[in-house]
């Protein structure tokens, strides 16, 4: 995902395999983005309030979509980046399916296959970034009503970087 200038006319996307893909409808804009981790990630669109969320590995069916609403996966950012110090609640199992062939023999070009069912945790992953702390105060403010429209990463490095002091005192 980019953020790209409204007067950029040049074609990002294409078909095919490994190239960029616009997931939005035609007209339509993404107005709120929760990234969870790689390829992980509920984006709620002008079109689709309720938003729609992609889990790479997970397959959205009806149960797994009940499970997966704006005001849950909000709370999971908030309990692993906002306030990770507060007792978690119970982790978010979605349903897994996973299709394979049940021989890597290539004298049985066409094996049979199997299906195995289980379970993926969804939580909210940093590899390469870390949150910036959400500061302490006499209000615990949330996500999910509004009271906080972003949050700050910045790279893993201990050393300071002036770039992100204060980028969340207007909530002090």
């Amino acid at each position: 995902m980019f953020v790209k200038n409204r007067n950029d006319t040049t074609e990002y996307t294409a078909r095919g395999l490994g190239n960029w893909t616009d997931e939005t409808e035609e007209g339509d804009e993404i107005e709120q983005f929760l990234a969870l981790a790689p390829k992980c990630y509920m984006k709620i669109e002008r079109n689709n309030p309720t938003g729609s969320i992609k889990a790479k590995g997970v397959r959205m069916t009806v149960t797994n979509k009940e499970k997966t609403s704006y005001e849950i996966i909000a709370s999971i950012l908030e309990q692993e980046l906002m306030y990770p110090e507060e007792d978690k609640n119970q982790p978010l199992l979605l349903d897994n399916m996973v299709i394979a062939p049940n021989c890597m023999d290539s004298n049985y070009p066409y094996a049979s296959m199997f299906t195995r069912y289980g379970t993926k945790i969804l939580r909210a992953v940093l590899n390469k970034r870390k949150a910036i702390p959400f500061p302490q105060g006499n209000k615990r403010r949330r996500l999910v009503d509004g009271e906080v429209d972003r949050l700050y990463l910045k790279p893993c490095s201990d050393e300071p970087n002036p770039r992100y002091e204060g980028v969340y005192s207007r909530y002090e």
